[in-house]
Order: C-alpha cells, then structure tokens, then sequence
C-alpha cells in the first residue's frame, strides 16, 4: 500500500515578535508559522468515473449507487444515463475513489433471488493501462509482475468475470461504438477493432492457412 507523502516547509528556530509597529506580522513569526505547516497528500487512492453494465431499471437508484461504490475504497458521486453505449438500457454511472495498488473489481453478482443470480460488469472511463492478468492499472499484462509465463488468462472470448478491453468504457456515455473492419494495423498493433496485449494464438487468426 502507498504511503502518505509528508511535505513539510521548514525555516530557521526563530522566537519572533508577532507583530510590527503598525500591527502587522512580521515576517520571522510569519515564517515561523509556516514551518509549522504540514502538507499531507494521499497517494494511495485516486477516482475514476465506472458505468455499471447490466442492472435493470428498478435498482437503478442512489441507494444502490452507494451499496456498489462499497466495491471501491469510497463513494463519490452518481448519475444515470437515459441510453447506454449500445442504445440499449439506461446504464448508471458513478464516481468512485479506489485503491491505486490493488485490482479494479471487474464486476459483481446481482443477487436477485434464488435463482436470478446475473453477473453485473464493471467499465471504467479513461484508463490509458489495465492488465487483463492482474486488474491493476499503470501496466500491461505483458510486463504484470503477477503472473508466470505458463499462466494466459482467457481474454478472447468474454469471461464472466475477467478482464479485458471490455472494461474500457466510452467516453462520454452517449456515444455509440464504430464498428471496425477486421484487420491488423500494422502501425498500432490492433486487431478486430480493439488493442491486443499479447499476441493471437487461436487457430482461426490465420484464416485456416497453414
């Protein structure tokens, strides 16, 4: 876990007068004040706007906003969207503070009932790296510390409850996905319209030629 960062102003031990002639603060015990001032930032949690994908509309409210930003280390703020990405279903979208070193929970049970258990899925606005191995942001899963060369996480089809560039929401809500052709950008590394972290491997990538 990051620790605080202190930052401390300091000035030479002076025991000042307070006050000039005119009744200002001179400036030894204005300087002395200040060394007492102690500057505390908090680095070990930032915000991020999350779209919660998959809620039907009578748990769409604040109540619930606040439940599901338990998930993250604080609730910030909510709205809810009148159409999501897809034009599909309102979609809510919160404000969250969360952990920098630990994993982005990727999604959560809906426990309706009984028998209505639905996974609900988590995309998260404007994150430039999330590893599909460990869910941490600031790496890819090309250099994630977390996992051995042995270990591949199922990314290429859409696990229930895994990572991948499904997480990665739009920005602003509204808009709507733009279908990319099938190809591989020779200058940006893409295939099928989104970014791969390690290369493809399934047999129909090669479109059955040996």
């Amino acid at each position: 876990m990051a620790e605080l960062l202190s930052l401390v102003l300091k000035s030479d031990e002076v025991t000042p007068d307070d006050t000039n002639p005119d009744g200002t603060e001179t400036g030894a015990a204005l300087a002395h004040r200040i060394s007492k001032a102690v500057l505390v930032v908090d680095l070990s949690k930032s915000c991020i706007w999350v779209h919660v994908v998959g809620l039907p509309l009578p748990q769409l409210n604040k109540e619930n906003a606040c439940r599901i930003g338990e998930a993250f280390a604080g609730f910030l703020d909510y709205e809810i969207s009148k159409e999501n990405i897809l034009n599909a279903s309102p979609v809510m979208r919160i404000k969250a503070e969360f952990w920098v070193e630990k994993p982005l929970p990727a999604g959560f049970t809906n426990n309706i009932s009984d028998e209505l258990k639905p996974w609900v899925r988590f995309q998260y606005e404007d994150i430039l790296e999330l590893c599909w191995f460990c869910g941490r942001l600031g790496h890819t899963m090309l250099r994630c510390s977390s996992r051995t060369d042995d270990e591949m996480p199922l990314v290429y089809d859409f696990p229930e409850k895994g990572y991948g560039h499904w997480l990665h929401a739009s920005t602003p809500l509204h808009q709507t996905y733009a279908l990319t052709p099938m190809h591989e950008d020779t200058d940006t590394g893409t295939k099928d319209g989104h970014s791969q972290q390690f290369p493809h491997t399934s047999a129909k990538s090669n479109g059955g030629r040996k």
